[in-house]
């Protein structure tokens, strides 16, 4: 049960990546990428098609307008995010000057 509830949270999670990134909040959306590894990191579970395709084309398109020099922190972040401070990063209100 819990091992559900976590992946339906990654799948969340992934979802409002998608969604910065539609509205062009690049870097909230690689720190939530980040977030997303972290959880399927703990949770011991890989990345399952199609969404590992789609993250991976996420991945590129973050790395394409951020670059790496921005990429890689914000990314590296998300790893290190507590869920409580994802929760309110994914749910908070856009940044649309990055």
């Amino acid at each position: 049960m819990v091992l559900v509830v976590l992946i339906g949270l990654v799948g969340s999670v992934a979802m409002a990546t998608v969604l910065a990134a539609d509205v062009g909040d690049w870097h909230r959306a690689a720190v939530l990428h980040g977030v997303a590894q972290a959880w399927m990191d703990r949770i011991g579970e890989p990345w399952q098609e199609p969404e590992g395709g789609y993250r991976r084309d996420s991945l590129r398109q973050m790395r394409s307008h951020l670059g790496d020099d921005q990429f890689e922190p914000a990314y590296a972040q998300g790893l290190a995010l507590s869920p409580d401070d994802a929760l309110h990063l994914a749910l908070g209100p856009a940044d649309l000057t990055s």
